[in-house]
């Protein structure tokens, strides 16, 4: 980690690898500042909070971890808490010391539930007025030192990029206090100058940190410059040598070192908070200026002078800093040495004071302000520093630099990114109206000079769909010609209409729009004549391809779709891919600018993005693969939207990371619309089982289907979208992730199906290394309780026991659900589970908590925080796939079943008891978690695949707007699922497509359906016998639960919502067979046999002749349950008399 021993090539690699802080330790820390923020904003902990005498009226994070520059091993944090009993800056500090000791209590009672993986520390407090302690990780390598500081909040609510209140510095001015004492009131403002800076300035910002760490001694620090000043030095280089986002970190680092090497002449302020206009400030500035130099003023606080060259040692790093040049760190691979940026040549000069050296803002210029100043650059292997010339004072104007003039996307806050949309993405009118009046004027000259007649025209590219960024944007011009009578018209005839269309525009450009320009470009394409319009006054500009076209559409009323005639002729055409998509460009168009104005927003906010990495591929990556097109973003995001949202309100930095996800995800990719073209025309339905095959990403074009937008390299785009996951911008205000919509890269219905196997494997199957280590914790956790519970009690933990889709091996990649039943000696029957619950729930959860201190579990173990005394959770997530996770119902139950025997069924008295106990349907159904968890979990591997489709299925439908009343429960499509498997008499292996087709057809079917197995429970027994019949005589749909006779999981449900979607989906893709027929269901017999109206009953018996399974049966049926001779009665009062496949006896009514 020797900075002066790394190749200058290979810094870069030395800030990735061990410079930057962990991103999980960092997350840490996030989210327990944020935690904390919040506890003292609610002052919990404190039984006379409401005697306090203070509100937090709002909490900032800053330090080097909240401006993005910290470092690995340690680095320094400030969370700075803006109280309403301060209404100036001079309240604080009389009433500092009180409020910090009430915020210590606070402090140390929060930390009761400390954050898993940090440690807390109070060091020797000997700074007045800021309370400091340490959050540790179990890494020693890495810590955190925290100041908490109370303030007066002097700035208010602060937008992002607007300035602060001139106000706020008069006043503070006039407090009479001392350089810097009041800095903690501006953190905002430090914090936004800092961190809205490229992600390569604050890697060079962490090797300067670097350096300084590594030639500074401990024992000499206290009388070194803090190391924010060389932030700031670094930040000042930057922008006066480069401001790029791409550059060579070796030649930033040695341009830093010689300033400092200069630090006798520097003078560096900014005015973007402060400025010289208002008298006050100005006159204090002038004095600040004559300060012993270096002089290096805060930008958020005018009376910190950061430099301070009457205290710090500044002649020490100069030291160093001189004797370092001949290091490898500044030596390319020729050994040549690096050479530092040339400084530009300074904008004026004045005499305030003289034989300084001021480098900063522009002053107001006086009389005097009249010489100038150039940077001199050393020669090639001179040790010196980049020196300016010896002009007596000089004085440089420094604005923010940003690529474009805009910020950098990852260090705006999450709650920010609507207004930094507004403020720098959104283009400028004014430039929109001068194009617009251009592109008419284009289009009356050829309309009313060119030779060659169009029929009309139309706008596209991004200018015409509504999604351009300021400072830049395209626009597709295509002219539908008469001339043109097909798609293979084009290319025959497209150079001599291009000739003469150019010969027009030179010739008639006489009278321009008032300050915009057209230049032609030199790269010319075969297909469009390429130009710019330039307004330099409002610095935009936009990239025109015009192109002449044939009008295979016409014109089309809104809302309607082209003839599929159009697109069959396009595929006759021989065309290449893509090769006509401009004869497509209305409803191209159509399809974007339809779209909510916030949907736009959030475009912009992707194509921002990606411009970002746009431009670090065209600097840093000369001679890699092109990035897919940015339209190929645009169709992402709304896919994005769609799936996940579809409000026109929505949180921008949810949409954004659904984005980042489905780039990360861009293997798996694909996308397309059938909006303008359906897949009922035999070629069109052929061509997009064709496109479909081919390699991902896919997103096809919802105008030209045979363009596929997603081609290009997507690497780079997937790095930069992992990495932006751990910024600000993608932050909550707790610090954790922000969560993202729930959208797979591909969907269901799209999924041809002879693919839906490959489909479950690639989207629903859970990852096994996450699934073994959620046994394995699971497994010890349930040891824990066991061992641990109730200790000192006469309450025993009988077992534990997993339930849910995880036990039963139908869980879902992602986000699941499963239960952890408790079975405790305290309950003797089923009516006393709501008994000393509280307590119980208090008492699981202290040991829970206590299992999540003392093992080392390989996942991340969270136990909710939602303090409800009846209700316990916990959540175990992957360490490094965040979206897989596991989510817990912690349940204390009675034991009703006692130690199962495999192989055998409950005693019927357990029903009995069941019976008579309950009051709504399910109550006691977590007793019962074994046996639900067993008739599940021996099924064949291929059946449990298909639970999963159908669970997903189900799923989709229940993103949908729905109304009064809720969908079925999940478990009843899981039962439906058995069921259709059963009766359709598959065996282990069998079509994918026909199974899922089979239970749409059931769904459809619903108000017939009458399921229940007697696998566990039977007739046998009057009691439940008794109950089983008034069960079935109940409105269709009814499934029972095998395990529970209670829970009809088909009662009181929409049903008929789901059977919609299930007749929708019959249609789609994944229900077609490549021959474009339909998938043919299993024959499952659903039809009105007996019973009031059209109902069907299937009782499930065991006859022994099953083949997969031991419990192979009719709707379902287990072991011990003997076959009902022909002419008994069924619990429902209906009689029985055939028997079907051998092994299902369902029989008619006599």
């Amino acid at each position: 980690m020797d900075v002066y021993r790394t190749p200058a090539d290979s810094l870069d690699t030395l800030v990735a690898s061990s410079l930057q802080p962990p991103v999980e330790f960092m997350g840490l820390a996030r989210r327990a500042l944020g935690d904390l923020g919040a506890a003292l904003r609610e002052r919990r902990g404190r039984p006379d909070a409401a005697a306090l005498r203070w509100r937090v009226l709002k909490v900032a994070k800053g330090g080097s971890s909240g401006r993005g520059t910290a470092l690995r091993g340690g680095c320094d944090g400030e969370l700075v808490i803006f109280l309403d009993c301060f209404k100036s800056y001079e309240d604080q500090r009389p009433r500092r010391t009180e409020i910090i000791k009430d915020m210590q209590a606070l402090l140390k009672s929060w930390w009761q539930n400390p954050v898993p993986g940090l440690s807390l520390e109070f060091p020797k407090q000997d700074t007045p007025g800021v309370l400091r302690f340490r959050l540790a990780s179990t890494d020693p390598e890495n810590w955190m030192d925290v100041s908490l500081v109370p303030a007066f909040d002097a700035l208010g609510q602060l937008r992002s990029n607007v300035e602060a209140k001139c106000q706020a510095y008069s006043t503070l001015l006039d407090s009479g206090c001392q350089g810097g004492e009041h800095a903690a009131c501006f953190t905002e403002l430090r914090r936004n100058f800092v961190n809205t800076r490229p992600p390569k300035l604050k890697n060079l910002i962490l090797l300067v940190k670097h350096w300084y760490r590594q030639v500074c001694p401990q024992e000499s620090k206290k009388k070194m410059p803090p190391a924010y000043a060389l932030e700031l030095l670094t930040i000042f280089a930057w922008e006066q040598g480069c401001g790029k986002d791409a550059f060579i970190l070796a030649q930033g680092l040695r341009t830093v070192l010689g300033l400092i090497q200069q630090y006798q002449h520097l003078c560096v302020f900014w005015t973007i908070n402060y400025r010289f206009e208002d008298p006050t400030v100005g006159t204090f500035l002038r004095r600040q200026l004559e300060r012993p130099r270096p002089v290096i003023l805060d930008p958020a606080d005018p009376t910190w002078d950061v430099g301070n060259g009457a205290a710090w040692r500044w002649d020490l790093l100069a030291q160093e800093a001189e004797s370092s040049y001949d290091e490898p760190c500044f030596l390319q691979a020729a050994r040549d040495a690096v050479q530092p940026w040339e400084l530009p040549g300074l904008l004026h000069a004045g005499s305030l004071v003289s034989n300084h050296r001021v480098l900063g803002d522009s002053v107001p210029k006086t009389p005097r302000d009249s010489s100038s100043l150039s940077a001199v650059c050393p020669r090639s292997g001179s040790r010196q520093p980049p020196r300016l010339a010896p002009d007596p004072l000089v004085v440089a104007s420094i604005t923010p630099s940003m690529p474009g003039g805009v910020s950098d996307l990852s260090q705006i806050p999450a709650n920010e990114l609507d207004r930094f949309i507004k403020d720098h993405l959104q283009p400028n009118p004014q430039f929109l109206k001068q194009a617009n009046k251009a592109i008419d004027g284009i289009l009356s000259c050829l309309n009313k000079n060119c030779v060659y007649k169009a029929s009309r025209a139309s706008k596209g590219g991004s200018f015409g769909r509504g999604t351009h960024l300021r400072g830049g944007c395209d626009v597709e011009l295509a002219i539908f010609l008469n001339c043109f009578k097909s798609f293979k018209d084009q290319r025959a005839r497209r150079a001599e209409t291009l000739e003469e269309m150019r010969a027009q525009l030179e010739s008639s450009w006489q009278d321009p729009v008032p300050d915009l320009s057209l230049q032609f470009s030199k790269h010319t394409v075969p297909e469009a004549l390429q130009f710019q319009l330039v307004s330099t006054t409002l610095g935009s500009q936009m990239d025109v391809s015009l192109l002449p076209v044939f009008d295979a559409v016409g014109p089309l009323s809104s809302g309607t779709k082209p003839e599929p005639q159009v697109y069959s002729t396009l595929l006759v055409s021989g065309c290449q891919e893509g090769e006509h998509a401009a004869c497509f460009t209305e409803l191209r168009r159509n399809f974007v600018n339809t779209r909510p104005p916030k949907l736009k927003n959030l475009i912009m906010l992707v194509k921002h993005w990606y411009r970002q990495v746009a431009a670090q591929n065209k600097g840093e990556r000369r001679g890699c693969a092109s990035l897919p097109p940015a339209y190929a973003l645009e169709l992402l995001t709304i896919f994005a939207w769609e799936q996940g949202c579809g409000k026109e309100s929505f949180n921008m930095a949810t949409g954004l990371r659904t984005v980042l996800s489905l780039v990360q995800k861009h293997q798996q990719l694909c996308v397309f619309w059938t909006v303008n073209y359906s897949l009922e025309d035999p070629s069109l339905r052929t061509h997009m089982l064709g496109q479909l095959r081919k390699p991902r990403p896919l997103i096809l074009d919802p105008a030209d289907p045979t363009w596929n937008v997603g081609c290009g390299s997507w690497k780079l785009l997937a790095e930069n979208a992992a990495a932006l996951e751990t910024q600000a911008c993608l932050m909550s205000r707790e610090g954790t992730p922000v969560e993202p919509w729930d959208v797979m890269p591909a969907l269901l219905y799209q999924t041809p199906a002879e693919d839906l196997d490959k489909f479950i494997t690639a989207f629903l199957q859970p990852n096994s290394q996450f699934l073994a280590q959620v046994n394995k914790a699971v497994d010890a956790i349930c040891s824990f309780l066991r061992e641990n519970c109730f200790r000192n009690s006469p309450i025993k933990v009988l077992k534990v026991v997993k339930g849910g889709s995880s036990a039963k091996g139908t869980a879902l990649q992602g986000r699941s659900d499963a239960d952890l039943v408790v079975f405790l000696s305290c309950f003797s029957r089923f009516t006393e589970q709501g008994n000393m619950r509280a307590e119980i729930i208090s008492e699981i959860r202290a040991q829970l908590e206590a299992c999540q201190r003392e093992w080392p579990f390989e996942v991340k173990f969270e136990i909710s925080k939602w303090e409800n005394p009846r209700v316990l959770s916990f959540s175990l997530t992957s360490r490094t796939m965040l979206e897989q996770s596991v989510a817990f119902d912690v349940l204390p139950a009675f034991d009703a079943l006692g130690q199962l025997v495999a192989g055998s069924r409950p005693r019927p008295q357990v029903y009995v008891d069941l019976v008579h106990s309950y009051s709504h349907a399910g109550e006691y159904s977590p007793c019962f978690t074994e046996l639900q968890r067993n008739f599940i979990v021996s099924r064949p591997t291929k059946l449990k695949s298909l639970i999963r489709l159908v669970k997903h299925w189900y799923q989709q439908c229940n993103k949908m707007p729905k109304g009064k009343g809720s969908l079925p429960p999940q478990h009843g499509l899981e039962l439906l699922t058995v069921y259709a498997w059963e009766q359709s008499g598959q065996g282990t292996q069998f079509n994918m497509a026909e199974g899922f087709r089979t239970v749409l057809e059931l769904v459809t079917q619903y108000h017939q359906l009458c399921i229940y197995w007697t696998v566990n429970y039977n007739y046998e027994n009057k009691t439940v016998a008794d109950f089983l019949k008034l069960q079935l005589q109940k409105p269709r749909p009814i499934i029972l639960d095998p395990a529970d006779p209670t829970g009809n999981l088909g009662h009181n449900a929409r049903w008929d919502l789901l059977a919609q979607e299930a007749a929708a989906y019959t249609s789609a893709l994944c229900c077609i067979s490549r021959d474009g027929s339909p998938v043919q269901p299993w024959p499952v017999k659903v039809r009105a046999l007996w019973g009031r109206g059209s109902s069907l009953c299937w009782r499930a018996m065991w006859s022994g002749e099953g083949r997969d399974s031991s419990q192979r049966g009719g709707a379902q049926s287990g072991p011990g349950c003997a076959p009902v001779p022909p002419g008994s009665v069924c619990p429902c009062g209906l009689g029985f008399s055939r028997k079907v496949r051998g092994n299902i006896s369902p029989q008619a009514a006599v």
